[in-house]
């Protein structure tokens, strides 16, 4: 009986750890699959032109339309953006 609170204390403390050590391990599983996202991205990086790039930029991260893009770089129309666009799709699809 006298080891009985000693015991409550080492057990919450071992389950504690159990839980951090849980944490951490998820940690690094999301830690690698990001890390795994950065280097694909990179790698496709590698390959564009700057316009590329810029144009890629402008789509994707400030969500600009296909005519606002075409405007800011100088295209005829939005739909030379939209040709231009899916060329670079199909150029890093193919890595």
């Amino acid at each position: 009986m006298n080891l009985y609170p000693i015991a409550k204390l080492h057990a919450k403390e071992i389950n504690l750890q159990k839980q951090l050590q849980m944490e951490r391990d998820s940690y690094n599983e999301y830690e690698y699959y990001y890390n795994h996202i950065i280097k694909i991205v990179e790698s496709w990086l590698e390959i564009l032109s700057i316009d590329e790039k810029e144009l890629l930029i402008m789509k994707i991260y400030q969500k600009q339309s296909y005519s606002c893009i075409a405007s800011s770089l100088g295209y005829v129309s939005h739909s030379s953006v939209l040709r231009k666009y899916k060329k670079i799709i199909k150029k890093i699809s193919n890595i």
